[in-house]
């Protein structure tokens, strides 16, 4: 498979390498609007493997080439200070620009991470015209780790655990007895702010999922994974466990929801019925 990643971040240059590394891809070509950045972020790659040079390339947009898979790491992120609404605006321009500017093939796959991924996943449908199956809003399985992780730390190992609804400050935790609810929901929506407060984001995390997610969409098996696509029960975007593959996203995986999380997501929903940003 070929994949083109768009953004030269801390994000975007440590999945170039991934990807690179990884067999099942034969060609990865780094974009930025400045080709020197991409070419820095080869160069940084193959300083680590110099083999990587065979299936590294550095171009810009308009010289994207045909790939299979697009990965958009661009965008702004979250930081201390900084609203929810600047962000999503500075994102929506950011993406849209780069996405629109793309001639897209009905089977190619598009990958999309930019915060608030939820809000952008639907409007990447509409700027691309691609199927809602094949445009995937990466960031619910890093809330799954971290949500298993704030249960590890209340003494709950090895829970069965999800989250639904958004990716962020918005998720909604899953799991047996809704013990505590409130305060795991808070960690959890609050967990990413909480790594800003430390300073400027290390991003090793995104990366390292993110390829397993490609990892998926370039493999020939089918694996669960937390994004967000449109979800065939409630008619709107959300993120949720849905099957994924070379084909894109597949059926969602039934949860047994209750509690104040059955409440946050019908929140959720009707929320996403009022405003039109969210209709497939």
């Amino acid at each position: 498979m070929n994949v083109a990643i768009i953004g030269t971040g801390r994000v975007g240059s440590v999945l170039s390498f991934l990807l690179a590394r990884n067999p099942r891809f034969q060609r990865v070509t780094v974009i930025s609007r400045l080709l020197e950045r991409a070419d820095a972020t080869v160069k940084d790659a193959v300083s680590a493997e110099p083999k990587l040079a065979r299936k590294m390339w550095s171009s810009t947009l308009d010289r994207l080439g045909e790939p299979d898979l697009i990965v958009a790491a661009c965008g702004a992120a979250i930081a201390q200070g900084r609203s929810m609404q600047d962000l999503a605006a500075d994102n929506i321009r950011i993406n849209q620009s780069v996405l629109t500017a793309i001639r897209w093939r009905p089977e190619m796959t598009l990958v999309i991470m930019a915060a608030p991924v939820d809000e952008i996943t639907p409007l990447a449908v509409k700027w691309t015209g691609l199927a809602a199956e094949r445009v995937i809003g990466f960031g619910g399985d890093l809330d799954r780790n971290r949500l298993l992780h704030i249960l590890s730390e209340a003494g709950r190992f090895d829970s069965p655990a999800d989250v639904v609804g958004e990716h962020g400050e918005r998720a909604i935790p899953i799991y047996p007895d809704d013990h505590d609810y409130s305060e795991i929901a808070t960690k959890l929506r609050q967990f990413l702010r909480r790594i800003a407060a430390a300073g400027p984001l290390r991003n090793l995390a995104p990366a390292i999922v993110l390829a397993e997610l490609c990892d998926t969409i370039a493999s020939a098996r089918s694996q669960v994974h937390r994004v967000c696509c449109i979800h065939p029960t409630y008619g709107c975007h959300l993120t949720w466990p849905f099957l994924v593959s070379r084909g894109g996203i597949g059926m969602p995986i039934p949860l047994q929801i209750h509690g104040q999380a059955q409440r946050d997501l019908a929140d959720l929903v009707a929320a996403r019925g009022k405003s039109t940003l969210f209709q497939a």
